[in-house]
């Protein structure tokens, strides 16, 4: 590879927080609140143009793990289902739209006095031996640097953590990742005919819903990427589809996320096609939109303290600086075409365990902490605390810790 020098150039520190914190998604958005509400100066630094992550940018607004969660996971939900735009579905998991979810973000972190910054990546890290001192972030004002006592890391992708020379681990033994999923909003089809398909309700009479979409597939003549094709009913004539898997993507090159965001977008709409010309209830089926953003489940999970393992989620193990209960189970989907999650699974099966603070501590950087699919975790263990719920209910927790760290006065 050719490579250049770039010219030396004074970079503006643009902003300066007790609290700074790379991501916006589930984690990255509560911890931002909960910083913020306990009195610190809080920088939210996100590169799409909403918080929330995989719930908006990716248009997966389906939260899962989140029965046994309290806090500001649970205040986001009473908040939507008290205005009539979410409920709670198949096993107590919870549904709403994404628009939604990007309103009460944006309401609930500016009550909190935080500082959002959106339009924005973070691009690089300033070390001082074991203390993270700024974020470097581009955007159309340029390169400007975010100064910081205490940061968080809530890329998803352990974006900053690995900027700051941060170890991490990503992939199982052999470094292969979970395969992505494309999102898509579907418009045109009637819940009342649909009730056999919906994967947000509970099971009827012993019957998986994504075991009938398949063979609905099937019938109209496709065989989805995604074995268990996902529709779920949001309100009204509104669903969300997940029905591709995105196999061998590399998170970290935007080149493969190109190519298959482009694939996932081209299957999509040969689903579409071959549904709707079964005509009767899919005769008016539409996709009106696809995630901006293709849902990654897996990236880099950067080195704490502690490593949450197999073993851990297995024996059901707690501990007395527990952050989060997971109760989701071990779920790795298919690494390759062709395969099963009882074939990745190899019989495995976890029981609810705790998340402890140790795994949002960085090894490396005294001053950084992680929140989100990102802490401190084995291949196994990250298939399970991955999801939302979880995600949030660590970005909370980060986030009142981080506050603690930055300002010794702010309330245990």
């Amino acid at each position: 590879m050719e490579y250049i020098r770039e010219n030396g150039r004074q970079i503006p520190v643009a902003y300066c927080a007790q609290v700074g914190i790379a991501g916006g998604g589930p984690a990255g958005a509560m911890a931002a609140i909960a910083a913020g509400r306990a009195g610190a100066r809080t920088l939210l630094i996100e590169r799409a143009n909403c918080a929330g992550g995989i719930w908006t940018s990716g248009l997966f607004s389906w939260m899962l793990d989140v029965t046994n969660k309290g806090g500001l996971l649970r205040e986001l939900m009473e908040r939507i289902r008290d205005k009539g735009e979410g409920d709670f579905g198949r096993a107590g998991n919870f549904l709403t739209f994404p628009e939604t979810l990007k309103r009460e973000l944006d309401d609930m972190l500016l009550d909190a006095g935080v500082n959002i910054l959106y339009h924005t990546q973070v691009a690089g890290a300033v070390r001082d031996g074991r203390r993270l001192t700024h974020a470097l972030m581009e955007s159309k004002a340029g390169r400007q640097a975010a100064a910081g006592d205490v940061f968080i890391d809530a890329t998803g992708d352990g974006d900053l953590s690995a900027l700051a020379g941060c170890r991490f681990s990503i992939g199982n033994d052999a470094g292969v990742t979970q395969p992505a999923s494309l999102i898509a909003i579907v418009t045109g089809i009637r819940a009342e005919d649909m009730r056999r398909f919906n994967s947000a309700l509970t099971y009827e009479n012993g019957q998986n819903a994504k075991t009938l979409l398949l063979a609905e597939m099937a019938r109209a003549g496709f065989t989805p990427s995604y074995k268990l094709p996902c529709l779920m009913h949001v309100r009204g004539d509104v669903w969300l589809m997940m029905t591709t898997h995105s196999y061998g993507i590399d998170p970290l090159d935007p080149a493969s996320l190109t190519e298959k965001t482009i694939e996932a977008r081209r299957e999509l709409y040969r689903q579409e096609q071959a549904l709707r010309a079964l005509g009767g209830v899919w005769r008016d089926m539409r996709i009106v939109a696809t995630a901006p953003c293709i849902g990654i489940r897996e990236g880099r999970r950067i080195l704490g303290k502690y490593t949450v393992t197999a073993e851990d989620a297995l024996a059901g193990r707690a501990h007395e600086d527990a952050v989060c209960r997971v109760q989701y189970p071990l779920d790795v989907h298919p690494l390759e075409a062709g395969r099963s999650a009882e074939t990745e699974l190899k019989g495995l099966k976890s029981k609810p365990f705790d998340i402890p603070l140790r795994a949002l501590e960085s090894a490396d950087i005294d001053n950084l902490l992680l929140a989100g699919r990102l802490i401190s975790g084995d291949f196994y263990a990250h298939s399970s605390y991955r999801v939302t719920g979880d995600a949030a209910t660590i970005g909370e927790a980060a986030g009142a810790c981080a506050a603690r760290r930055a300002a010794p006065q702010v309330p245990r």
